[in-house]
């Protein structure tokens, strides 16, 4: 008979010393019983085993475990209680019944303490070191020893994924009540009040393209619910109804009267705020640049010919042909000035007009002006299917 292996538990908890024998209890416990295995702990430990006085010997032997001490003066180990029902202080102040490295595998943790835990008690706490697991969705467990696995939630409910991390130390206590450990210190779950500050668990770059929004928040949010945020650093503007995926979740953005976007609301490189509504199923735009019919516009430079978008304002450099959208909403609005000789040409879409006071242009006509320093506004009529004139300054405008 003889000692099988011999190792300190330097990843957990480094006073415990563990030992397996192949030996019964009279034998490992015989006096000197340690001096006739030194060599045998040499050879496994390639050299000289370094007790420490304050060790506690935790041994699997032939017919039984427990906790020993060693005496280093007669080499024996002494059983901490003949019948299991004592501890030493040291062992209560490092909790050494209650601590365990996991084993088992992602969002299914498996803890082994010793003594071995027949039944799941009301406050049993636990003291467990992830390894090399973690938590990947919001529905991990927890098993005890050989006892059933049970679900692992936060104070507030489920856990976040990352709320358990691969080496950290997490507390675990389980309620008779609800049948489920509470994990106390979740690594995800708990706001960190300068991250709250900077909205940095809403805060997104957006990483979509033109009318199709896409801006991932840490932690994930697996159920998109109503007042769920988005705070979105866009790199296109909107032309048109647009859509948000969020975590893989995707609605369409709206105002905050229900309707779609129509083009404008969103400008590139500005912060654009969602929140989801229930109401509409969709992303609420919280700070459109514009609502549709309203006088405010995103100005930009056009030097080229280009498509416009509603709501937007263009100053035009040089001569070029501007294409009008198709305008979808009554009261759409579009503005464009002359800032060159040009000639700045103005085109309808496709099935709709232009109207200059009562005069329309042909289907899919054209108004053209020459003069530098011309304005023209346009507004969307629903009815007339026509873009008319809301202002102009300046008398060189033609159409046709």
């Amino acid at each position: 008979m003889t000692i099988l292996a011999i190792s300190r538990d330097w990843g957990t908890s480094p006073c415990i010393v563990r030992v397996e024998d192949n030996a019964n209890l009279s034998t490992i416990t015989a006096t000197g019983y340690v001096f006739t295995q030194a060599p045998v702990i040499a050879a496994i430990q390639r050299g000289t085993f370094e007790w420490v006085s304050t060790d506690e010997v935790l041994i699997y032997y032939a017919d039984g475990q427990g906790f020993f001490t060693y005496n280093s003066l007669t080499g024996t180990f002494t059983p901490q209680s003949s019948s299991g029902s004592g501890v030493t202080e040291q062992q209560v102040q490092r909790a050494l019944f209650n601590v365990s490295a996991a084993t088992g595998a992602d969002d299914a943790f498996v803890v082994t303490l010793n003594p071995v835990v027949t039944s799941l008690t009301d406050g049993l706490t636990i003291t467990m070191d992830a390894a090399a697991f973690q938590n990947l969705t919001d529905s991990p467990t927890l098993q005890v020893n050989s006892l059933p696995a049970k679900p692992i939630v936060t104070f507030a409910g489920s856990t976040a994924p990352g709320d358990i991390q691969q080496n950290n130390e997490y507390i675990f206590v389980y309620s008779l009540t609800n049948d489920h450990f509470q994990l106390i210190n979740p690594s995800t779950s708990t706001a960190d009040t300068f991250q709250v500050q900077s909205n940095g668990y809403s805060y997104a770059l957006d990483a979509g393209t033109t009318n199709a929004y896409v801006g991932d928040v840490l932690p994930v949010q697996l159920t998109v619910l109503d007042g769920f945020e988005v705070i979105l650093r866009a790199i296109n503007t909107n032309t048109g109804a647009s859509t948000l995926t969020a975590n893989g979740f995707t609605a369409s953005i709206v105002l905050t009267n229900g309707t779609a976007l129509s083009g404008g609301e969103i400008i590139a490189g500005s912060l654009s705020s969602f929140i989801y509504n229930d109401n509409y199923s969709a992303f609420q735009l919280m700070n459109p640049v514009i609502s549709s019919g309203g006088s405010s516009f995103a100005w930009s430079n056009k030097a080229t010919n280009f498509s416009a978008a509603v709501n937007n304002g263009y100053i035009a450099t040089a001569g070029l042909t501007a294409t009008l959208p198709i305008g979808t909403v009554a009261g759409q609005t579009i503005s464009f000035i002359a800032d060159s000789a040009g000639p700045l040409i103005i085109q309808a879409p496709a099935s709709q007009t232009i109207r200059l006071g009562s005069i329309s242009s042909s289907v899919a006509g054209t108004v053209t002006n020459s003069a530098q320093g011309d304005t023209l506004t346009l507004v969307y009529s629903s009815s007339s299917t026509s873009w008319i004139t809301l202002n102009d300054v300046g008398n060189s405008w033609d159409i046709l």
